[in-house]
Formats: structure tokens, C-alpha cells, sequence
């Protein structure tokens, strides 16, 4: 699928192919099978300092809700749409607060099993789940995620965080396994 309106200048849009997204060791299951996907590759700002967006990154959470809404809509998944948009915001928010590479690549497929949500940011530091008090303005992001996500986690090079929501027959989400332990990826 390419959203031609979508995507500003700065970004490289593609649809994937066919095959398997780079995922983490064991959470290969949920993602094969991929029936539609979407990927953007967006240069990051030269001036953006560590820990920071510059105002041009900050447009990206917004621009990728719109481009999700959109997407999901055309897969007939409209009923994904709030829950993926809050996890595409946390991660790519992280991305481009913490990474280090030269562009945020960010990737959304549908496989057979699963939604699944990858951000490469270029860094090898993990992120961590943490628990903000309640006097934080920020650091509740991946405790989101955690929630709200089937799974998620990291690749083994640090670069990629990863999350997927689970899909019945009917396309509809599952609720989140109870034994699935934040961060950590199912046998």
C-alpha cells in the first residue's frame, strides 16, 4: 500500500514484500504469514539533541497516527486503530527521544496471527520498562506498551522494539496472554 498524501517529503515510503519482518528469536511465530504491510524510513533531524525531538520530529507521532488510521482502515481493521495508534506513538516517540541512527524506521504488518508494530531506532541501548511516579510527566510509555500489547521486546542488536496485538479468526484482538511476562518473548 503506498499513501502517496500521506508521507512528507523526508520519508521513504514502501509496501513490504512478501516474507518475514526481523524480529526477535521466538516471536517468529506470530509474525509469519504476512497478508499486507507498510513501512516508512524517516531521516532524522541533524540538530536533534540526545534525549530530545526537535520540532520537525515531533510532527512524526502525529504524521504516523494519520498514516495508521489510514492504513488499518484499508485492512478492514478499524477496531485496531486506537490501540495500535497508542503503541506506534510510544514507540516511535522513544525512537526518536533515545536512538541514535541516522533515520527512525518504522514498520507495520499483518500477518496471520498478529498486528505487529516495529520501530528501528538505530541505538543498541534496551530500552527498560520502568515505573514513573506519579509526580513524572513522562516514563510510562513502554509500561503502555506492556499493557497493551500481546508482547513485545527488543532485538538481540538492541536496534529494534518490537510489539504485536493478537488476532482471532475474525480479526479481532485477543486479550493479552496472562503468562506472557512484560518484555520477554513467548517459547
Amino acid at each position: 500500500m503506498h499513501l502517496a498524501t500521506a508521507a512528507p517529503p523526508n520519508a521513504l515510503v514502501v509496501s513490504l514484500p512478501a516474507g518475514l519482518p526481523a524480529a526477535g528469536a521466538g516471536a517468529q511465530q506470530d509474525v509469519t504469514g504476512i497478508q499486507a504491510g507498510y513501512e516508512v524510513s524517516i531521516l532524522r533531524d541533524e540538530l536533534s539533541p540526545p534525549g530530545q525531538m526537535t520540532t520537525a520530529e515531533s510532527t512524526w507521532p502525529g504524521r504516523l497516527r494519520r498514516i495508521v488510521r489510514a492504513v488499518l482502515h484499508s485492512w478492514n481493521l478499524s477496531h485496531l486503530v486506537d490501540d495500535e495508534v497508542l503503541l506506534t506513538t510510544e514507540l516511535v516517540t522513544n525512537a526518536f527521544r533515545y536512538g541514535r541512527g541516522p533515520n527512525i524506521g518504522y514498520r507495520l504488518c499483518l500477518t496471520d496471527r498478529c498486528l505487529w508494530t516495529e520501530v528501528q531506532d538505530g541505538s543498541p541501548d534496551v530500552p527498560v520498562l520502568r515505573h514513573a511516579s506519579v509526580t513524572e510527566e513522562s516514563g510510562r510509555g513502554l509500561l503502555l506498551v506492556s499493557g497493551m500489547a500481546a508482547n513485545w521486546g527488543v532485538s538481540d542488536d538492541g536496534t529494534r522494539t518490537w510489539c504485536y496485538l493478537l488476532l482471532d479468526e475474525t480479526g479481532a484482538t485477543e486479550p493479552r496472554p496472562a503468562t506472557a511476562a512484560p518484555g520477554t518473548v513467548e517459547p
